[in-house]
């Protein structure tokens, strides 16, 4: 069986889940073909419609927080160093969908770090995604997020830098690197500490 049919099948496979448990290892298994990769593979699932198809699972209301948690990763490796995709869907507002979703509600911690690391590789490369990270107020939250959080909550601090991080670097974003200038002494206590 080449890629491409194994992303077709796994495709089927999550429009035809009958059920959660099922769904869950469906999106499962897709992320970790889309990691272990190819960039190619990457492109054919987005000409296969297969973001389209993730997104319209993350937004529907009656899946559960696992189900999109799942979403989330499986997003993440499908727009991981694809600016095509990464673009596709920063146009489609996915950045300011996040971020309604991150600050409106109170998420669950696995939404929360799942979100920050779809971010995380959304906008990694891309300056029109780091640029909408910064115009919709995502990179001001994460600031003020990480002054909020107790550094003994290393799984939250290692999310929020993570995602800070590939909002200021590569390519160099000048704008966003001012702006986190803010939170270097924070940082700098905490490792002294």
């Amino acid at each position: 069986v080449n890629m491409e049919s194994e992303l077709k099948l796994y495709l089927e496979c999550i429009r035809c889940s009958q059920n959660e448990h099922s769904l869950k290892d469906s999106l499962h298994a897709l992320g970790n073909l889309l990691s272990s990769s190819p960039s190619e593979i990457r492109e054919t699932f987005r000409e296969l419609k297969g973001l389209r198809i993730l997104f319209n699972i993350f937004t529907m209301k009656t899946n559960s927080d696992g189900v999109r948690q799942a979403v989330l990763v499986a997003l993440s490796y499908a727009v991981d160093n694809c600016v095509t995709s990464q673009n596709l869907l920063i146009q489609k507002n996915v950045i300011e969908m996040l971020y309604v979703k991150v600050t409106s509600t109170s998420p669950t911690l696995p939404i929360f770090q799942a979100s920050l690391f779809f971010l995380s590789f959304l906008v990694h490369g891309n300056s029109l995604g780091q640029h909408k990270c910064r115009e919709c107020g995502f990179l001001d939250f994460l600031m003020a997020k990480l002054r909020q959080c107790s550094p003994k909550n290393t799984d939250v601090w290692t999310c929020i830098l993570s995602c800070l991080s590939s909002a200021v670097n590569n390519p160099r974003n000048g704008e966003n690197q001012s702006r986190l200038m803010e939170i270097i002494p924070l940082c700098m206590s905490v490792l002294e500490s």
